[in-house]
């Protein structure tokens, strides 16, 4: 079986983690748009650890490497048999952001082990306020927070 995971936050973990000793013979597909190498080296220094306990054996260990793969695309979930959502919440807040607002870009924002919903590329704090006092009705809990902004985003 061929199993996705799409968020690797706490809760991702927590499922990998849950999934990952249990289900030997499966493959495991990670969506994660950021720290793709640093949670594989993470997962390869937690193998390896077992191996030199002597929990898995050299072939244990070979199969388990290769039975996981983190990525930045969704399009590598073609072919999953199953994909188990850990960011729900962030994603359900940007498409009804992207509804109620179809002309402000959206980005889905990860900020370790939190995934958020920012909005806007404003260049000025008015800009910022401006927008923040438009979406406040549909978003209570919304604020201002300050991020650099590329070429490419400024043009969208």
């Amino acid at each position: 079986m061929k199993l996705g995971i799409a968020g690797f936050g706490k809760m991702g973990q927590d499922i990998f983690n849950l999934l990952f000793d249990k289900l030997r013979e499966d493959r495991f597909v990670i969506l994660e748009p950021y720290n793709t190498e640093k949670h594989a080296a993470n997962l390869q220094k937690q193998l390896d650890r077992k191996h030199r306990r002597g929990l898995l054996t050299e072939q244990q260990l070979a199969d388990r490497k290769q039975a996981v793969t983190f990525t930045a695309d969704p399009g590598d979930f073609v072919g999953c048999d199953l994909v188990l959502e850990a960011i729900p919440e962030a994603l359900a807040a940007k498409q009804t952001f992207e509804t109620a607002f179809p002309d402000i870009p959206v980005y889905l924002v990860y900020e370790n082990p939190y995934f958020k919903v920012s909005a806007g590329n404003c260049v000025t704090s008015e800009e910022a306020i401006v927008l923040l006092g438009k979406i406040r009705s549909q978003f209570p809990e919304a604020y201002l927070m300050r991020e650099d902004l590329t070429v490419a985003d400024l043009i969208r």
